[in-house]
């Protein structure tokens, strides 16, 4: 009993202890778009915003519908906007 009280706690360690490759585990961020950019050139580059000093690689379609001051959130893989800047 007592190996498999140990087995127990040794895998239940070792899964807190390795991070998980899903990109829906990033941590929430909410924040004022800084800044955005293209890095890479305008054909087949990465689409950048900017926010509390920090990147984020943002996909095309939410890079073009947000802009500097825009209030956004990024939270389980999705990217949102709280409030537009103005």
């Amino acid at each position: 009993m007592k190996g498999v009280m140990l087995a127990v706690l040794l895998v239940t360690a070792l899964a807190q202890a390795v991070p998980s490759c899903s990109e829906g585990d990033r941590p929430s961020v909410v924040g004022w778009i800084a800044s955005k950019r293209i890095e890479g050139g305008d054909s087949g580059g990465t689409y950048v915003i900017t926010i509390n000093q920090a990147d984020y690689e943002v996909p095309l379609r939410f890079w073009m519908i947000v802009n500097v001051g825009d209030l956004v959130k990024y939270d389980k893989g999705d990217w949102t906007i709280v409030r537009k800047g103005g």
